[in-house]
């Protein structure tokens, strides 16, 4: 049995370095951003009420924009060198910073949605150059960004850290984040999302059998997991949409479905229409459990979520019976 932690929305905290300041929220309305933490959940909430005034000595602070698994997440970049009117600081460097673990600021490229990362950009502002640094030596590679924000990685970029340089009125400053992949572990199968209304949500890995080739050896493992409707009882992405609609799942290169069910109690399971890399959801009203099983070049793998057709969300869970102790 093998144990998996699935991260539902990426923790957001603020780490500073020596080059870089602290400061509030936008402050255009009577409202600000604020990052809300319950146990490894952060999430961005509307705080209403008074706004502590922003630092207007220094650059803002701005944050870099991803959707974990469907909720709009974002993480405040950290602020480096900058020159704001007259006013100069410098020195900081992004790998040293990265490496010293300053940088908290963390977006997964395999799992973030179409025009994504995005920079959180303040009115009349404009990002004049973004880099990206390997941290295995100081060299950097330009990246191409749209005037929106939007910065564009290559495919073969694993990780490392990202340098944006914004130019404002009163001067230009320099932000940081890093990125890293999931998907580099060819271990085991990769995590998959499903996308609704392009917006994409991490289904659960289930059982799988995987082969692992090193040099001439191949080495094959099979895990075996709850069935589909326990799993249901843990902390999975659950999704509700219109009867009949599509659902999508983008599926790695030479992949296919190979079956689709839906579970609407433990023992009754029916047939999930698929075409390709979408699903169909069935025509009526219900609360189901579904598995994917997509067969891969290195093996097979289920994947679950749990899905409401209709208006009102009531996934129904797997009841594991535990009578002793329980509260009436």
């Amino acid at each position: 049995m093998k144990r998996y932690l699935y991260v539902i929305t990426l923790a957001a905290v603020i780490a500073l370095s020596g080059c870089s300041s602290q400061g509030s929220s936008d402050s255009r309305d009577d409202s600000s951003n604020a990052l809300i933490s319950a146990d490894n959940v952060t999430e961005i909430a509307r705080v209403t009420g008074e706004v502590t005034p922003e630092d207007t000595t220094k650059p803002p602070q701005i944050m870099v924009e991803y959707s974990g698994d469907g909720v709009s997440s974002a993480a405040m970049m950290t602020l480096m060198n900058y020159n704001w009117d007259g006013s100069i600081a410098c020195g900081a460097d992004p790998v040293s910073e990265a490496v010293s673990g300053n940088i908290s600021a963390d977006v997964d490229l395999d799992l973030v949605s179409a025009n994504e990362p995005k920079i959180g950009l303040r009115a009349g502002s404009e990002i004049t150059a973004a880099k990206l640094y390997t941290l295995e030596d100081s060299d950097s590679i330009d990246l191409d960004f749209t005037q929106d924000g939007v910065i564009k990685f290559p495919e073969d970029v694993t990780g490392g850290v990202v340098s944006v340089s914004v130019k404002y009125e009163q001067g230009e400053a320099e932000y940081c984040f890093n990125v890293h992949r999931s998907q580099t572990d060819l271990s085991e199968p990769p995590a998959l999302r499903i996308y609704q209304n392009d917006m994409g949500f991490a289904m659960t890995k289930g059982g799988y059998t995987w082969t692992v080739t090193d040099g001439d050896e191949a080495m094959t493992a099979t895990v075996d997991c709850p069935t589909p409707w326990q799993i249901s009882s843990g902390d999975i992405t659950r999704l509700v949409a219109e009867p009949g609609s599509a659902l999508t799942i983008a599926l790695p290169d030479d992949s296919r479905i190979a079956s689709a069910v839906y579970y609407t109690s433990e023992d009754e399971s029916h047939a999930l229409e698929y075409n390709g890399g979408t699903l169909t959801m069935p025509s009526d009203e219900l609360s189901a459990v579904c598995c994917v099983t997509v067969e891969m070049p290195q093996g097979s793998c289920d994947y679950v979520f749990g899905l409401q057709t209709g208006t009102e969300f009531s996934t129904p869970a797997y009841d594991p019976g535990i009578t002793d102790g329980a509260a009436d």
